[in-house]
């Protein structure tokens, strides 16, 4: 029996060394070779076409306070009325409708001079004067600020909003001293022809 168990160690020693020879030596040329990556220089790149610069998001306004500056953006020539295919100056004048639309806007320009005095905003604006559906009024302000809160009155319910069809601001004029002057013409849709 111990030949028997002598005789199997034997084998298997030699089975073991086998193996180990096999894979030292014989095994590296039965396996695949494991690939090299290959160093080669970089293609040079073709040029690309010149593109813009890109262009930056313009910064988001921040709040205005009261005490800032607002900065008005008129159009280069006087604009002409909206619907109207004559300007104010070619418009005929139609005497009843005109006085009648004078004397309120007139009333309505008071209670706005007054309004803003009594926020401390001082505005000038000369006497309204109205042709066939088109009424116009120069204003007057010390810097663009107070005339940037007097168009935000004729925009609105205490000014002009809901009485006049439309409004056509005019280009502004700024004086060297920053005084601002202007005019704002209001539109009526009349339907009688």
């Amino acid at each position: 029996m111990q030949r028997l168990v002598l005789g199997g160690l034997v084998v298997a020693a030699a089975g073991v060394a086998l193996a180990l020879w096999l894979q030292a030596d014989h095994g590296r040329a039965a396996r695949p070779a494991r690939p090299t990556p290959a160093v080669t220089a970089p293609a040079p790149l073709a040029p690309r076409p010149p593109t813009a610069a890109p262009v930056a998001p313009a910064p988001a306004p921040g709040p205005v306070a009261p005490s800032d500056p607002v900065r008005i953006v008129a159009p280069a020539a006087p604009a002409p009325a909206v619907g109207s295919p004559v300007g104010f100056d070619d418009e005929p004048r139609d005497p009843a409708w005109a006085d009648d639309h004078e004397h309120e806007l007139g009333l309505r320009l008071r209670a706005i001079e007054e309004g803003l005095e009594d926020r401390g905003v001082t505005v000038t604006m000369g006497p309204p004067e109205c042709r066939r559906t088109l009424c116009r009024v120069a204003l007057g302000a010390p810097d663009a600020g107070a005339l940037g809160k007097l168009y935000g009155v004729l925009e609105s319910e205490q000014g002009l909003y809901g009485w006049a069809d439309t409004l056509v601001l005019d280009r502004v004029e700024t004086a060297a001293d920053g005084k601002v002057e202007t005019h704002v013409m209001a539109q009526f849709v009349r339907d009688e022809p």
